[in-house]
């Protein structure tokens, strides 16, 4: 039976895990807003679902949840220091 499928993206496989982050980071902070958000790796094995979003540490290659997470406590602790500086200045 022949089936259609549709993506928003499609990444290859010479693409960094920096370059994949960026385009799927305005999505992942989003839940920083109150947004629902999901990220799903789909492929055959071995085709690097795993890495992508997990990566690893050497070279700095971490995947898309460690960077989600790293940004997201960044976020919040900007966002915590800037209701500090305004209430400082009301």
């Amino acid at each position: 039976k022949w089936r259609s499928f549709a993506f928003d993206k499609v990444w290859g496989p010479d693409q960094s895990q920096q370059s994949i982050f960026q385009d799927v980071e305005p999505l992942a902070l989003s839940v920083v807003d109150g947004y629902n958000a999901c990220i799903f790796a789909y492929g055959q094995t071995g085709s690097g679902k795993t890495y992508t979003m997990e990566g690893v540490e050497k070279n700095n290659n971490y995947g898309i949840s460690y960077r989600t997470i790293q940004k997201i406590f960044q976020l919040l602790n900007l966002r915590a220091n800037q209701q500090r500086a305004a209430s400082i200045m009301s």
